[in-house]
């Protein structure tokens, strides 16, 4: 990233690239570390859609014991409804078939405790897909101007 914000005082193209991109105290995660964070941040939701309002300290006891019995997701077809929990499946099923951006969709639609829950992967994900974006526009700019560098 640093290479391309050096590039892009030449280039006003890749300066609002590079103005897309974060900080570089921000870590940039992989696909597959973010693959697997959902499945602690699947965990850590469910657990939260298991407490009602106000529920203390007993139900959040109660829930993590149910939320170690759940199985993980496994849907091998698109989860339809309109509940957190069916948010939760598709983001699963998205994120396993290499849609990033459709699982940050559902995860972003999500209301309630579970939203709190899954805040933390939701962030690294944005910071994945903004950077992925940003160097999309590089590598189509790179393209474009490759026949005048020859």
């Amino acid at each position: 990233l640093s290479v391309i914000r050096d590039a892009a005082s030449k280039a006003p193209l890749l300066q609002a690239a590079a103005a897309t991109f974060p900080d570089e105290a921000s870590p940039i995660p992989s696909r597959a570390q973010l693959q697997a964070s959902m499945e602690t941040t699947l965990i850590q939701a469910r657990k939260a859609l298991l407490v009602p309002p106000g529920g203390g300290v007993v139900w959040e006891a109660l829930a993590a014991v149910r939320g170690a019995l759940m199985r993980p997701y496994t849907d091998s077809k698109l989860p339809q409804g309109l509940s957190s929990e069916a948010r939760l499946r598709r983001a699963c099923f998205y994120l396993k078939r290499g849609d990033e951006e459709a699982a940050v969709r559902e995860l972003a639609g999500l209301d309630s405790e579970a939203a709190k829950a899954v805040q933390v992967w939701l962030d690294s994900a944005k910071r994945r897909l903004q950077v992925r974006q940003g160097l999309d526009l590089v590598r189509a700019h790179v393209m474009i101007a490759a026949p005048d560098l020859i």
